[in-house]
């Protein structure tokens, strides 16, 4: 029995000495066992290695085993039975459910069970406390803080709640070393073998007793440690220090001698090539310590961010392969974040063709299979919510198709629908764009979903506390109904052939996983009793912990790795991603349910547990010294300029110590240089701009004819020349193409033609192609102006009915009325969108005041004058045939124009009748003698010639004539106020802030009708001012009987001009700008019409800003000429 040290650099020929001695020895003692006991992830490597390295290539007598697997070695020959291991997943199932169980008895932990991501914090110290042999309620805490004791208390409440729910046969992994540690003694088959322990850098307590076990039983215990002889006393061989001392107190306490220590010292064989490579670890141990001779080994590099990292790691790649005969499986890739930078490396490694294999274990999260268990329990518990509903619909495994899908998803965002209830029955509501034939073929949809779904809803349901195993036999009979093992099967089979294999070996594990789960869950639970709820969170525990260990695909590959778990040997060239400050080596990010002062206090009480903050720091530091000694011939460091956020990124410190100490130079031009194809066409496109304008470079222009030259990228190339040289032009429509959109007589609106004023495209995309945005069943700003609308409108209509007089209408009757009409619009709109949540009947009390008050000063400003409301929501048609609305076009088409007027209000004065024009609006619409001139805002003009029209056509006798076109904002005003006003004088603030806004009809008489209070400020009208004799102000928005007239004339002109120029097919993307405003601000047709300021010909219609004054002094200049009326600046660049 002895004990025995080897140690030496990293790269020294540790490993190599202790396994050569162990195949020569093997040859002569063929009656020994050999027993290389490795880290679990290093044992099949040690494997091939020793393998190799044996004469006769075979093992023998020479055992590889880890820990875990000299346990079950153990087991076997002692014929016991291997204790059932309970794994991360049912850990985390059981510590769900117990620590559930206990919640109110945990004072800390006890609202955290629900958060994301607590249940495996609360895990890992579990697995902590059983690997380091910690009772949390046997430890000493005297002068411990008031948190750090409740939080002991918490963690002894949980651990026997785990105890007591884990069944007898199982143990966790922690635990198999200890019932090892019982039986290890009986192990005939140890007792005088020669045991070698490699590659560690330290071990657990369990860890530690074991081996003591082992110096008992074996003929001699050889233990690699990894210590620079240069540097015995440098921190960076702390752990190496650590891991001999307590070797050796086991020894000494054992009565065990300590064999002579082997000390490797100089330039290994494998380094013969690079020697630098040998000594560039000393540099992280002694920051002085260099190298005098030439560094040509290591090449250090930074690129603006991963893809350019990646793409350079790619470049060298393919040059070591290509020129120096390298083999894949010869180089490495190590990356300090490889969440980081494992996207690029599958876009970029895959699209060159390299065979590699990232090592890392992959959740199950995301997998479809496990996605749709999740929404499936999900949707259960919700009610079957819009979200929860459709992910799991969407779900690929369910089978539905995606355009039924996406039709059924309009609808219910439309209509609302929630609930199992609803779901459950024939839906008749069509909505505002639905045809009978597609709500039929969305009932179909839903159908097929409820026959799927809704049986095993009503079975989990049909008790509320079930047993485990009832609920997953339901899970498992509706995945049997669904298919889903044989459409997993299928999608395998997909990606095997599109030569995805790691994906491929995913999904081909990933039915059996959740199986597996399934098993584990009964078997510890089965015959429990919980509500769904609770069955949920314990699945979706384990869910949390499934993953899936992917095997290298091919032998000859390159492995992609992080600095801690990738176990790497053989290898001649490595690369090494990510060198920035933080990320390698990796700032430890601990955090947890114990902080780093509460581990520092418990290691004074003599507490062994994790590394600390400070310790795993040098860990960190330990494993890339280890890493940075495996190539023998290369070395590739690089860094990127900035971080996944596009923040500046620093070096890495030990960067720039190798670069002052071994004087390498950055790497520089590596960007401008590529090595496949598809990497040229990304320096192509990216230059093609540059050469536009003139700036090509030489080796841009060698690029292009190179590329020029190949018959298979001749396609990208035209493709790329076409976007690089693109100029906006104008487009324009075949004649029947027009036809097909509009028809051969189209009948528009004005709101649809001030649309194509504002923008052609976007009328073409609206009112041409029908495209619309996806309704939802949520109250928009466009749905209140919509429901004040309508609530107006039976207002009216009911109060005609009831024969009562806007004049004469007290304030009982008004209210009663208003709630009437607001209430039966409430019902009809929206599918009952305002009965839907607490929030839109809040909204329907706000409508209701609003309306109320609107409805008042409705009436206060008719008290004020002498007209009365003649009609409202008056609809014109192309069948009524009103003179001045109906057009032939440009071309010969006609056009003929409909409209809805809000309110057109009557005074009658002998043969006289006087028309007013009111719009309702709910924004912030006034009335703009600008966008009047250009087309933006006909509305009102056009509505008075049909409003004039009507009335002629209902008293021919009489001369109708123009009295003003107002708008009504509804609004709900807030009024400054002093404290000191009496409510006449708050509501007359109120009635001030709600007058019309537009154009009166200069006439004193007319003006008078309008408004016959006395006072120089008109109460129903804002901007309009009366003098003592009756006229109005310079300063008032009013025009002359014939300005009225020049200004509606224009308006008609114009809705033909802008008829005349959409029949013509024009549907430039040529929004305006008028004052700093432009369409596009709130169009949602920016993602289709690819308007973009930096093509060159893509400008917006800079419009003149013109006031009141200026638009009568060019209608006046035209001398009334309607056919001249229309200034040509207002139609350039349709």
């Amino acid at each position: 029995m002895s004990l025995q040290f080897i140690t030496g650099s990293c790269g020294s020929g540790k490993s190599y000495k202790l396994y050569a001695d162990v195949i020569r020895e093997s040859l002569d003692h063929p009656r020994r066992h050999y027993i290389v006991i490795v880290p679990e992830q290093a044992s099949l490597q040690i494997q091939h290695t020793l393998v190799d390295l044996h004469p006769r290539h075979a093992l023998m007598q020479i055992e590889v085993l880890s820990f875990n697997r000299l346990a079950y070695r153990v087991f076997e020959k002692l014929n016991i039975a291997a204790p059932k291991i309970l794994d991360d997943t049912g850990k985390s199932m059981i510590l769900r459910k117990s620590a559930g169980r206990r919640k109110k008895d945990l004072a800390v932990f006890g609202s955290s069970l629900s958060r994301s991501g607590f249940i495996g914090e609360l895990k890992s110290v579990l697995s902590e406390f059983r690997q380091y042999g910690v009772e949390p309620d046997k430890v000493d805490l005297t002068g411990a803080g008031e948190l750090l004791q409740a939080k002991f208390r918490d963690l002894s409440v949980v651990f026997q709640a785990f105890q007591e729910a884990m069944e007898k046969d199982y143990v966790t992994a922690e635990e198999l070393l200890q019932v090892l540690c019982r039986h290890i003694d009986r192990a005939e088959f140890l007792r005088d073998s020669i045991v070698v322990l490699d590659e560690f850098t330290g071990f657990t307590p369990v860890q530690y007793q074991l081996v003591e076990s082992l110096l008992r039983l074996a003929a001699q215990v050889r233990v690699s440690v990894t210590i620079d002889p240069a540097l015995p006393e440098s921190s960076l061989f702390y752990m190496s220090r650590e891991m001999k001392r307590k070797l050796e107190d086991l020894a000494m306490r054992q009565d065990i001698p300590v064999d002579r220590e082997i000390r490797l010292s100089g330039l290994p064989k494998r380094y013969e090539k690079a020697p630098e490579l040998f000594y560039l670890g000393r540099s992280l141990g002694m920051p002085g310590a260099g190298y005098e001779g030439s560094c040509q080994a290591v090449r250090i590099s930074s690129a603006p961010g991963a893809d350019g990292e990646v793409r350079f790691a790619l470049r060298e790649i393919l040059r070591l392969v290509r020129s120096e005969g390298y083999r894949y499986r010869e180089i490495a890739v190590i990356a300090g974040d490889l969440s980081r930078y494992s996207g690029p490396i599958v876009h970029y490694f895959g699209r060159a063709g390299l065979p590699y294999f990232i090592d890392q274990k992959k959740s199950l999260l995301g997998h479809p299979l496990v996605d749709m268990l999740r929404c499936l329990l999900e949707a259960i518990q919700q009610n079957f919510t819009y979200d929860s509903m459709f992910r799991l619909l969407k779900n690929v495994l369910i089978g539905l198709d995606v355009e039924e899908i996406s039709l059924l998803e309009n609808y219910v965002l439309e209509t609302g629908v929630r609930g199992a209830g609803r779901w459950q029955e024939e839906w008749a509501y069509r909505g505002k764009r639905l045809s009978r034939e597609e709500l039929e073929q969305v009932n179909a949809t839903r159908q097929r979903a409820v026959e799927l779904i809704f049986p095993l809803c009503s079975a989990l349901k049909e008790e509320k506390e079930q047993t485990v195993s009832q609920r997953l036999f339901l899970l498992r009979r509706f995945l049997e109904e669904t298919g889903a093992e044989q459409r997993i099967e299928a999608l395998r089979r997909q990606l095997e052939a599109e030569g995805d294999l790691e994906r491929e070996k995913e999904y081909a594990q990933s039915y059996d996983k959740v199986m597996e789960l399934f098993g584990q869950f009964e078997t510890l639970m089965g015959n429990e009793r919980m509500t769904l709820q609770v069955f949920s969170e314990i699945l979706e525990a384990g869910f949390s912990e499934i993953q899936v260990g992917l095997i290298p695909a091919a032998l000859d590959r390159l492995v992609v790795g992080d600095l801690r778990r990738t176990r790497l040997g053989g290898i001649r060239a490595l690369f090494v991603l990510g060198c920035n400050e933080g990320c390698m080596p990796p700032r430890e990010m601990r955090g947890g349910l114990l902080s780093d002062l509460e581990r520092e206090f418990l290691k004074e009480q003599g507490v062994e547990l994790a590394p600390t903050g400070r310790e795993s720091s040098l860990q960190q530091q330990f494993y890339l010294y280890l890493m940075l000694g495996r190539p023998s011939e290369h070395l590739f460091l690089s860094c990127s300029q900035a971080d996944g956020a596009g923040r500046g990124s620093m070096q890495a410190g030990f960067l720039k110590q190798l670069k002052k100490n071994f004087a390498i130079p950055d790497s520089v031009g590596q960007e401008n240089c590529f090595t496949v194809p598809a990497d040229g066409l990304d320096d192509l496109a990216a230059g093609f701009s540059d050469a536009v304008r003139g700036d090509a470079s030489l080796q841009w222009k060698a690029l292009y004819q190179w590329f020029s030259g190949q018959k298979e990228f001749a396609e990208a190339v035209e493709q790329l020349q076409r976007a690089s040289s693109c100029v906006f032009r104008p487009e324009s429509l075949p004649a029947n193409v027009v036809l097909r959109l509009y028809g051969d007589v189209p009948v528009s609106s004005i709101t649809s033609l001030e649309q194509f004023a504002g923008c052609p495209y976007s009328h073409f995309l609206q009112a041409g192609l029908k495209l619309l945005p996806r309704m939802q069943y949520q109250l928009e700003a466009v749905d209140l102006g919509n429901i004040f609308h309508a609530s107006l409108e039976e207002f009216f209509v009911n109060m005609r009915r009831a024969g009562l007089d806007w004049k004469e209408l007290d304030e009982k009757q008004r209210t009663f009325l208003v709630d009437q009409s607001v209430s039966a619009v409430a019902e009809r709109y929206g599918n009952t969108i305002l009965r839907s949540s607490a929030r839109n009947a809040y909204l329907e009390g706000r409508l209701r005041r609003v309306a109320d008050e609107t409805v008042w000063a409705l009436q206060e400003q008719l008290k004020c004058g002498s007209f009365i409301p003649g009609g409202s929501e008056l609809s014109f048609r192309p069948e009524d045939r009103l003179p001045g609305l109906s057009f032939v076009l440009d071309g010969g088409m006609r056009m003929e124009l409909q409209g809805r007027i809000d309110r057109v209000d009557l005074a009658f004065d002998g043969d006289r009748i006087y028309v007013k024009i009111i719009d309702y609006k709910s924004g912030m619409t006034g009335f703009e003698p600008a966008r009047i001139y250009h087309g933006l805002q006909l509305q009102l003009m056009v509505y008075l010639q049909a409003a004039v029209e009507m009335v002629k056509r209902k008293y021919p006798d009489k001369e109708v004539v123009p009295a003003g076109v107002f708008y009504y904002r509804i609004q709900d005003p807030v009024i400054e106020a002093t404290g000191h006003e009496d409510e006449k004088q708050l509501r007359e603030a109120v009635l001030k802030e709600l007058r019309m806004d537009g154009l009166a009809n200069s006439d004193p008489r007319v003006l008078d009708m309008l408004d016959h209070t006395p006072g120089k400020n008109s109460r129903v009208i804002s901007r309009l001012e009366r003098r003592e004799d009756g006229t109005a102000s310079t300063r008032s928005r009013a025009a002359g009987r014939k300005q009225l007239e020049l200004l509606r004339g224009y308006a008609v002109d114009k809705v033909k001009e802008l008829g005349s120029h959409m029949a013509a097919g024009e549907i430039p993307a040529s929004p305006y700008e008028l004052a700093g405003r432009m369409p596009c601000e709130y169009c949602p047709y920016g993602a289709v019409c690819g308007f973009d300021r930096q093509l060159e010909g893509c400008r917006p219609r800079k419009l003149p800003a013109i006031g009141l004054e200026e638009l009568w002094n060019i209608l006046e200049r035209k001398g009334g000429d309607r056919d001249g009326a229309v200034d040509q600046g207002t139609t350039e660049n349709y």
